[in-house]
């Protein structure tokens, strides 16, 4: 059936993805086409697949000439896919094909570009069953960003994702090549499918860059949106923080950390009031004292300067006018003793 295309991306994990492939091969979807894309193993990965075979009608095996790194390899799946549908799935998460007959029927029609099939595991799924459009989603508390930062959590139309491809390519070094098509869905707000259960979580896999790697590439990633509010939106769903001043402050921290990477100050004040905006200086002044907190008061400071100077420049301006009226009072009443004095 070309309706449908798994594609599984692995290197040097044979054993969990024989456990993957076990579990497709008793799911519903074990009769759609499935690709195994060996980012040039060094282990028995395509021994794995060979032993495989069997349980499948449609199982094949893509094997790259070289470790293109896993980013890249997410681009390659799309790229080599040839089904109407992509799936790429990992091989170190979690599967529950119990109840996945909405997810085959919306393939199966074709009635959305993109379906939500999973999540983080510290995330409850509340919102299954429903078709709307991301914008839709977020105001009812959807983490439409931070779902779609975990890549097997999205099944999407191929041809909706080739225009992205080159963006994908470049976004590579924010760690995120697939965001670019689904922040574009985002901002064209075209209506989405989630699953009516939760289809996969998250697993916990070898990552080779850190967290602090990991938030400059988010953040790098989530101003690819035009709009700032929704930059701030897609950057605070992504950590999790628990109010506009947190978020404003840790987004201005990343940002003093990349070094050629200057905050935009409406970025950070698009959302937050005028009463956040003070919190969010005194804060700022406050966390001066600390290595990290420098930057922040240096900016919080450059305020308080400017407002001096303000007043100052107030001040000096309500006297001249004050002066200005007094002369001028003086001067009449000088014109009113004159024409007295005639009379």
């Amino acid at each position: 059936m070309n309706t449908l295309e798994i594609i599984v991306i692995t290197y040097n994990r044979a054993e969990l993805l024989g456990a993957t492939l076990d579990r497709l091969a008793a799911s519903p979807f074990s009769h759609y086409r499935i690709t195994v894309l060996n980012n040039a193993s060094t282990d028995h990965t395509q021994q794995v697949v060979q032993y495989k075979q069997p349980l499948f009608s449609n199982l094949r095996l893509v094997n790259n000439v070289v470790n293109i790194g896993g980013d890249a390899n997410i681009l390659r799946a799309v790229e080599l896919g040839t089904a109407d549908y992509l799936w790429i799935l990992a091989d170190d998460d979690t599967y529950d094909f119990t109840d996945v007959s909405d997810v085959i029927e919306t393939i199966e029609q074709g009635t959305a570009d993109l379906i939500h099939v999973g999540a983080h595991t510290d995330v409850e799924w509340t919102m299954g069953g429903q078709t709307a459009t991301p914008r839709e989603l977020v105001k009812k508390g959807y983490p439409y960003f931070r779902f779609s930062s975990f890549l097997p959590c999205n099944l999407f139309r191929r041809e909706a994702f080739l225009p992205h491809i080159i963006a994908g390519y470049k976004n590579i070094i924010s760690l995120y090549p697939h965001m670019p098509f689904l922040l574009n869905y985002y901002t064209e707000d075209k209506p989405m499918y989630i699953s009516r259960r939760r289809i996969v979580s998250a697993g916990i896999g070898q990552q080779n860059y850190n967290h602090t790697e990991q938030y400059l590439g988010w953040l790098r990633t989530s101003r690819l949106l035009p709009k700032r509010r929704d930059v701030m939106t897609c950057f605070r769903q992504q950590f999790g923080v628990d109010t506009n001043v947190d978020m404003a402050l840790y987004y201005t921290l990343l940002c003093a950390r990349e070094k050629a990477y200057r905050p935009h100050w409406s970025y950070v004040f698009g959302s937050l009031t005028f009463v956040e905006k003070i919190q969010f200086f005194l804060l700022a002044i406050a966390r001066g004292l600390t290595r990290t907190g420098k930057f922040l008061a240096r900016c919080g400071l450059g305020i308080v300067r400017g407002a001096r100077l303000t007043w100052k420049f107030t001040k000096r301006v309500a006297r001249y006018i004050a002066s200005q009226a007094s002369a001028t009072v003086r001067g009449i009443k000088n014109i009113v003793n004159n024409l007295k004095d005639d009379e």
